[in-house]
């Protein structure tokens, strides 16, 4: 039977399915997992042709400027999606996980979860607005996604983020806005700045 499923979605429950083999394994359920996986590609392209020369600096700040005040969730979900967006790009699953622990003196320190890569963000003014708009809201995470529910399967809230992604990027006339554009639009972003030029401007 044949699913209508893009790859990033095949690509995503398969690497769900791959980190459930994983823990029963290092709790001693089930024998090594090591070869399971090693004919089969659980990778995400992050190729700049996904938005096609539209998510650029204008959209971004649109995003950014939008009144999301009578949507909870979507404003979160924006503002996650920003804050990945000044980080240098980040995947919603290390966002989701991000706890206070991760954060020294603006600094913000994670490995991330797909590839175990260690990562320092030196976190900026509307970053660090951000993370302030939500303190309080979860004793444990910087953003309130997992906090309701320690025990909620990433899974579920990915739904609702996508839902309120739809929202966003129909708001500012882009409807096919996924999470993992803020990367591509920093890339986007960045490449067409001079930086050497920047920090010598007067």
């Amino acid at each position: 039977m044949h699913l209508n499923i893009s790859d990033s979605t095949e690509s995503f429950y398969l690497r769900n399915f791959r980190t459930v083999l994983n823990k029963v394994h290092d709790e001693g359920l089930i024998g090594p997992t090591s070869r399971w996986f090693q004919d089969v590609n659980t990778s995400i392209g992050h190729s700049t042709k996904t938005y096609d020369g539209k998510l650029n600096r204008d959209l971004m700040l649109k995003i950014e400027s939008l009144d999301l005040s009578g949507n909870k969730n979507d404003a979160l979900v924006r503002d996650m999606f920003m804050f990945g967006f000044y980080c240098g790009g980040m995947e919603l699953i290390d966002l989701a996980n991000l706890e206070y622990s991760n954060l020294t003196d603006g600094v913000l320190t994670y490995r991330r979860r797909l590839k175990g890569l260690e990562r320092k963000v030196m976190l900026g003014e509307q970053a660090l607005k951000i993370i302030k708009r939500y303190k309080g809201e979860s004793n444990k995470y910087l953003f309130p996604l997992l906090s309701k529910s320690e025990s909620a399967l990433f899974a579920s809230v990915r739904n609702y983020v996508c839902q309120s992604l739809k929202n966003i990027g129909r708001a500012v006339n882009y409807p096919r806005l996924s999470f993992n554009m803020n990367i591509a639009a920093y890339h986007f972003i960045m490449s067409e700045v001079n930086i050497p030029e920047l920090l010598l401007k007067r």
